[in-house]
């Protein structure tokens, strides 16, 4: 399934690239081929969480979350421009259990809350809370046809920059 990204025009790449995933057309609009992109997992014990899954929250309304490369290549994240949340959602692969959530940031260690939801929206369950560069434990989640990890941050300086982070997985 192809998608366009918010019309946004990249004038510097070449017109008609199509590596498979990225597709950028002779206006300059990039797109993404959904079907060959994977959210982070690719078979084993640890679901990626890249600076991309993460979404900025509605409490600011003139927040916006933006791409940070910090003083070199060595440091790609996200940050906001307003303090605000940002979240990161990320659903847990069949057959396995989420363990242990990490959010890593540039040494600054924000609170971090994670949540289990399903795409009914009528339950919520709190799986637990800790802070950035460290290991969260949380309840065991097991996979089922409906349920995903919601992984909140709360960003506290416009010079917080989140780069990132991963959920441990279980079989079961």
């Amino acid at each position: 399934m192809f998608q366009w990204l918010n019309n946004r025009r990249l004038p510097f790449l070449n017109a008609k690239l199509d590596t498979k995933i990225l597709v950028v057309d002779d206006n300059g609009d990039i797109g993404y081929n959904s079907d060959e992109i994977s959210n982070g997992w690719h078979g084993g014990s640890v679901i990626k969480i890249l600076p991309k899954d993460f979404v900025i929250t509605e409490e600011d309304p003139q927040a916006t979350l933006i791409f940070d490369h910090g003083t070199g290549v060595q440091n790609l994240g996200v940050k906001v421009t307003e303090q605000s949340s940002i979240w990161a959602f990320v659903p847990i692969p069949v057959n396995y259990k989420a363990t242990t959530v990490t959010i890593y940031d540039n040494e600054v260690n924000r609170a971090v809350r994670v949540l289990s939801f399903v795409i009914t929206g009528d339950t919520v369950v709190e799986l637990g809370t800790g802070n950035c560069n460290t290991a969260i434990n949380i309840t065991d989640t097991d996979s089922t046809s409906r349920n995903y990890i919601a992984i909140k941050v709360v960003v506290t300086a416009t010079s917080d920059i989140i780069y990132g982070g991963n959920v441990d997985l279980e079989k079961i």
